[in-house]
């Protein structure tokens, strides 16, 4: 889980995420599915080759979110043997509007 810490409302937040690949065959991201329409995903979509690292990288739009503590998640299925889906966390806070500094 990443907190990315307190934003203002109104801001976007990004969050980087990266994994190595310790198997013995290319590692291949199949799907990665934001859990909600604040959060845009961006990821490795190549192969990894054994050994090699790749990223998947959230991108966090609080104008699409609600103020107050916030918790999401991505989910992303991989080539692997089980194919299971795996769940990455973040949180953080957004400030609303009328908590801002400016």
């Amino acid at each position: 889980m990443v907190n990315f810490g307190t934003i203002n409302f109104g801001e976007k937040v990004e969050i980087k995420y990266k994994f190595k690949n310790i198997g013995d065959f290319p590692l291949v991201l199949t799907n990665v599915v934001p859990g909600c329409g604040c959060t845009v995903t961006d990821f490795t979509s190549a192969p990894i080759a054994p050994k090699e690292e790749g990223y998947i990288t959230a991108t966090f739009d609080s104008n699409r979110s609600h103020g107050g503590v916030v918790r999401k998640s991505i989910y992303c299925q991989t080539n692997t043997k089980f194919k299971q889906k795996h769940e990455l966390v973040f949180t953080g806070e957004v400030r609303d509007c009328n908590s801002c500094d400016y």
